[in-house]
C-alpha cells in the first residue's frame, strides 16, 4: 500500500550552514563558516565529555535532561541572533509530496 501526502505551503529553508552562508557578507563568508564548523565540531567533543561526567555523577536521565536544556537554550540564542525570516521572506511556498510505503 502506498500513501501520498501533499504538503502545501511548507518552506524548505535549507541547512543551518546554508543559512549562515546566505546571511553573511561574501567577504566574511569563509570566516563565518569556519567559525561555525569549529564550534559545531568542538561541541561534539565537549558535549560527549560533559554528558559522560554528568551521567556518572547524577545519572543518565539527568544528563539527558541537562543536555536537552542546553541544546534548546542554544537554539533560542541562535534564533534571536540570526535574521532567518528576513533572508527567506521572498521565498514562495512550495508543494512537497511524500510517498509512504
Amino acid at each position: 500500500m502506498v500513501m501520498k501526502i501533499d504538503l502545501v505551503g511548507v518552506k524548505n529553508r535549507g541547512t543551518f550552514l546554508s543559512v549562515i552562508a546566505a546571511s553573511t557578507n561574501p567577504v566574511q563568508r569563509a570566516e563565518s563558516i569556519g567559525a561555525f564548523r569549529f564550534w559545531r565540531d568542538s561541541g561534539y567533543a565537549i558535549g560527549a565529555i560533559m554528558s559522560g561526567i554528568i551521567a556518572d555523577s547524577l545519572g543518565v536521565s539527568v544528563a539527558i535532561i541537562i543536555i536537552g536544556f542546553i541544546t534548546l537554550s542554544s537554539a533560542e540564542i541562535i534564533k534571536l541572533g540570526m535574521p532567518v525570516e528576513k533572508i527567506f521572506a521572498e521565498v514562495e511556498p512550495e508543494k512537497i509530496t511524500i510517498f509512504l510505503f
